[in-house]
């Protein structure tokens, strides 16, 4: 296995929790080079890429430690041209046309409806500030009904928002989470809870952020950070800051991967508990 943000990451460096409603279950990069995105992940992650027969359109799954990790997807013309390469989360719903259908009356807007898939059905929608974001509806039995957490996997999601106030007020709403202002960090933080487990958090965005829209943040969890840093580095990703220690967290490391998707590495703090669900088996 390459060398990459794990230590030969295996089934038993990782833990599991049930997948429950309203909890991020599933992440892809959308690319217009999925090659060479495909190249870069399998490396950083430490994972192996295998193509999904199942899928319409050309995709790949990249798996770390034998858990299903990140999906692969070539940007095609059903893409508008200016929408550039990203990550998209996906958040399970138990009733995704009734979720939907509340979408517009909160004030976002569904710009996928939902669509059946061989594993279940989908929806992306943006939130009034424009963030974008999946809604997912499992078929029974089609899925392993569990999210993985440990080294190479995606450990937290982070919504960096221009109007924090009115993202939580959409979410709570329309997924029932419970949003939590702290100041904790030195700045007001939200921490998004469901069904007593943490689902993700938010920030407002910075005025150096000169992103168009807000944007939900994918976290790669790393061992060891100054290591993932050189490695993403040496294939083709390109650091947007300094790496940040945040106490008792950890530290993290903010990246565009070689097409131009944006995501972060963090190193967690031993026992911080702060990863999606708590479950991630970080110290």
């Amino acid at each position: 296995m390459s060398t990459s943000t794990a230590t030969n990451p295996t089934t038993s460096s990782h833990a599991s929790e049930p997948c429950t409603t309203g909890e991020f279950c599933w992440f892809e990069c959308n690319s217009r080079n999925k090659d060479a995105a495909q190249a870069f992940y399998t490396q950083l992650m430490g994972g192996e890429a295998q193509g999904c027969e199942q899928s319409p359109v050309p995709y790949t799954i990249i798996s770390v430690g034998g858990h299903g990790a990140l999906g692969l997807m070539q940007m095609d013309e059903h893409f508008p041209s200016d929408v550039p390469a990203h990550w998209m989360g996906y958040i399970a719903v138990a009733d995704l046309d009734g979720t939907c259908a509340k979408v517009a009356t909160l004030g976002g807007t569904v710009c996928v409806p939902p669509t059946d898939i061989s594993i279940g059905r989908f929806s992306v929608i943006t939130d009034p500030t424009g963030a974008v974001v999946s809604l997912f509806q499992a078929h029974e039995g089609k899925t392993d009904g569990v999210n993985w957490f440990g080294p190479g996997l995606v450990g937290w999601n982070e919504l960096m928002s221009s109007d924090p106030k009115a993202a939580a007020a959409f979410y709570t709403k329309l997924l029932g989470w419970t949003a939590t202002e702290t100041n904790t960090l030195g700045f007001p933080y939200w921490m998004f809870s469901t069904n007593g487990r943490t689902a993700g958090g938010m920030m407002a965005k910075c005025a150096e952020d000169k992103s168009p829209r807000s944007y939900w943040l994918q976290y790669i969890q790393t061992l060891d950070l100054n290591q993932s840093i050189a490695l993403a580095t040496k294939l083709g990703g390109r650091a947007l800051c300094d790496a940040m220690d945040i106490p008792g967290i950890g530290r993290t490391a903010y990246f565009t991967d070689p097409n131009g998707a944006a995501f972060a590495l963090w190193q967690p703090a031993a026992k911080s508990g702060c990863c999606s669900s708590g479950g991630c088996g970080c110290g």
